[in-house]
C-alpha cells in the first residue's frame, strides 16, 4: 500500500468538490455538494470563509486524488467550498450566501487564494485510512485527539488570546491548591459552569465571576469551600449530572436538597467587599492538605505516573499486563477487580523473584513465599530499614496489612475491599514489586557500590 504523501500547490478551479462524500452519500454534482454544505453547516461555513479571507490561507492541506483531469477532494470539502465561493459568489444558490461570499471578498480581496497546497495520494486505501483517523474521533489514539476545555485554554492564554481560564477550570484548580483533588483528578468543568451558569447560582455556592474575569469570594471562605466542595464531590461521585440539572427548577430543587443537608449560606454573612481567590504555591501546602491528599482515594490503585523498570525477559508479559491494569481500571468502580489483581500481582512477582535468584520456601503459600523473598532481599542489602519492617508483617494474620486480608478479599463473599486501605497497601509493596521485577538494576547498584 504504497503511501506518496506528496504535497503540491494546486489551482482552485483544477479542484473539485466531492459529490460523494460520507457528510452526505451520493449528490448529483460538485455544485449541489457545495450548497448542501451551506445549508447543514452553517455557522461553521461562516466561520471557516473569515478565518480564510483574513489570513489568506487554509491551514490544513485538503487530501486530493487525480481523477481524469480535476483533482477530487477527499477531505478538506469544507475549505475548498469556501474558497471556490469566495472567488465566486453565484456558486451559491441562496442570494442570501451570495451576498455574504460577495462582502467578504470584497473586503479581502487580496486575500483570496488562487491555489491551496493539497495533499495527493493515489491508493485508495490509503485515503480511506487518513480520512478515518482525522474524523473517527481519537481511536485511543490512532486519529486525531481534539483538545478539551483546558487544553484549548492553556493554549489561547499563552497565545494572548485569552488571559483568565474559565470558572470551571479555576474552580478546579482552586479544589486542587486546596487538597480536595489530586493533580490527576479532572473535575467535569463544563457542567459545573453550566450548574453555576448565572449569578443567583454563584452566589449560592459563595462566589462571583464576570466572564474572562477572576473568580472571587462573597462569602467567607471557609463557607463557600465547602458548599463547593459538595458540589464537586457529587459531580466527580456521579450523584448529580448536568441531563438532571437542565433546567433552572432543576438546579433550584438541587441546591434546596443540599441546604437541608447542611450546605447552605447566610445571606448576614455576605462580605462587603469581595475577596479574590487565593492561590498557594505548592511548597506552601499545609499538614492539613497533605492530610487530605491521602485520605482522598486515588483514581486507580498504582498511580499511572509510576514508572517500572523490568528485566529483559519474557516471563514477564502477564506481570507487565497487570501492572498496566492496575495503572488503568478506575479504582472506585472496580475495587474488587483491583484487590483481586493486586494479590495475583503479588503472588506473580514473588514467584519470578524466588524463581530467578533460587530462593526456595518452605511451603507455596503466599505468606511463606513473600517472606522467603523478602529475607533473601534483606540480606542482599535490597531492602532495608523500615521498609522491611513493614513488610515483614504480611505473614502475621493479626494485622491488617496480611496475606490473611487479600485472602479474604478473594475468597469471602462478606468482606469488601477499601479503597483507602488497598492503596495504602500499594504504596507499601510499591519497592518490594519493583525489586522483583528488576532485578539487573539491583545487581548494577551494587557492583556500582
Amino acid at each position: 500500500m504504497p503511501v506518496l504523501n506528496k504535497y503540491e500547490a494546486l489551482p482552485i478551479a483544477s479542484l473539485m468538490v466531492n459529490p460523494d462524500n460520507d457528510r452526505h452519500g451520493v449528490l448529483d454534482d460538485e455544485i449541489e455538494a457545495m450548497n448542501w454544505l451551506l445549508t447543514d453547516s452553517s455557522a461553521k461555513i461562516k466561520t471557516l470563509a473569515k478565518d480564510i479571507a483574513e489570513k489568506g490561507y487554509v491551514f490544513a492541506a485538503p487530501l486530493v486524488s487525480k481523477v481524469d483531469d480535476v483533482w477530487l477532494m477527499h477531505d478538506g470539502n469544507r475549505r475548498v467550498t469556501c474558497v471556490k465561493m469566495l472567488q465566486n459568489p453565484t456558486l451559491a444558490n441562496d442570494p442570501t450566501w451570495q451576498r455574504f461570499f460577495e462582502k467578504l471578498a470584497n473586503n479581502h480581496t487580496e486575500n483570496i487564494p488562487s491555489k491551496l497546497v493539497c495533499r495527493i495520494e493515489e491508493d485508495q486505501d490509503v485515503i480511506e485510512d487518513i480520512k478515518f483517523r482525522l474524523h473517527a474521533g481519537g481511536e485511543s489514539g490512532v486519529g486525531t485527539v481534539p483538545w478539551n476545555l483546558r487544553q484549548q485554554q492553556n493554549h489561547a492564554i499563552r497565545t494572548g488570546k485569552q488571559h483568565t481560564p474559565s470558572l470551571g477550570v479555576q474552580i478546579e484548580s482552586l479544589m486542587k491548591e486546596k487538597g480536595f483533588l489530586s493533580q490527576k483528578e479532572e473535575l467535569p468543568v463544563r457542567n459545573i459552569e453550566r450548574l453555576l451558569s448565572s449569578k443567583k447560582y454563584q452566589e449560592k455556592v459563595g462566589i462571583a465571576y464576570t466572564k474572562g474575569g477572576n473568580m472571587s469570594f462573597i462569602f467567607p471562605e471557609d463557607r463557600a469551600m465547602k458548599i463547593l466542595k459538595k458540589v464537586c464531590a457529587d459531580f466527580m461521585e456521579k450523584k448529580i449530572t448536568i441531563d438532571g440539572l437542565i433546567k433552572n427548577a432543576q438546579k433550584d430543587e438541587y441546591f434546596k436538597k443540599i441546604a437541608h443537608e447542611g450546605f447552605a449560606l447566610n445571606g448576614n454573612e455576605q462580605l462587603e467587599d469581595q475577596k479574590p481567590v487565593s492561590r498557594p504555591q505548592a511548597h506552601q501546602e499545609t499538614p492539613v492538605q497533605k492530610r487530605q491528599l491521602i485520605q482522598r482515594p486515588r483514581y486507580c490503585l498504582i498511580p499511572q505516573d509510576s514508572v517500572f523498570i523490568f528485566d529483559d525477559h519474557d516471563n514477564l508479559n502477564r506481570i507487565k499486563a497487570i501492572i498496566t491494569e492496575l495503572q488503568t481500571l478506575p479504582l472506585k468502580k472496580y475495587v474488587n477487580a483491583a484487590s483481586v489483581l493486586f494479590r495475583v500481582l503479588i503472588e506473580a512477582c514473588t514467584n519470578y523473584y524466588n524463581e530467578t535468584q533460587g530462593v526456595h520456601s518452605r511451603s507455596d503459600k503466599i505468606h511463606v513465599t513473600v517472606q522467603a523473598a523478602l529475607d533473601h532481599m534483606v540480606q542482599n542489602g535490597k531492602i532495608y530499614g523500615k521498609d522491611a519492617e513493614v513488610l515483614k508483617k504480611f505473614s502475621q494474620q493479626e494485622e491488617i496489612l496480611s496475606a490473611h486480608t487479600f485472602h479474604t478479599y478473594v475468597h469471602s463473599y462478606l468482606t469488601t475491599p477499601s479503597e483507602q486501605h488497598l492503596c495504602a497497601m500499594w504504596d507499601t509493596f510499591n519497592q518490594y514489586i519493583k525489586t522483583c521485577i528488576n532485578q539487573k538494576a539491583d545487581a548494577e547498584a551494587k557492583d556500582a557500590a
